[in-house]
């Protein structure tokens, strides 16, 4: 399954703020700001919401991204799993608009986690980072 131009990838307005603080395009302190991209950010985060069981329903979207930046080897197939152990029905395996709000919810749940752990922890948010997977 492949994601297309038109499918957009929304997060919860306010939360904006908190991927903007991680991910600076071209920034001279990658320390500062430890990912390349708002998508790399908003993997974590679904992953973390699934993790930790934090499925938040968005209530003012704003559009990060399109569908089409997500790698169907690897990011799709998170998605599509983390979509499928949801809801626990096949036919959702084509439904690329329920699987983008299922992750989009997760993420919304995720996000805090990140904040928590890479923004409001000393030290600087890369060092966090490691320290998180390590």
């Amino acid at each position: 399954m492949m994601f297309k131009s038109n499918h957009r990838i929304y997060i919860e307005e306010d939360n904006h703020s908190i991927y903007q603080q991680l991910v600076k395009r071209g920034h001279e302190k990658p320390d500062d700001f430890p990912f390349a991209s708002m998508k790399d950010v908003f993997m974590l985060a679904v992953s973390l919401g699934r993790q930790h069981n934090a499925y938040r329903s968005i209530q003012v979207q704003k559009d990060i991204f399109a569908g089409d930046v997500l790698d169907p080897k690897t990011d799709i197939a998170i998605l599509v799993a983390i979509s499928f152990e949801k809801h626990q029905k096949f036919e959702m395996l084509l439904d690329p608009k329920l699987i983008l709000e299922t992750a989009q919810s997760y993420a919304n749940g995720g996000i805090s986690f990140i904040e928590d752990m890479l923004l409001k922890q000393p030290g600087r948010p890369l060092n966090n980072l490691v320290n998180l997977i390590a």
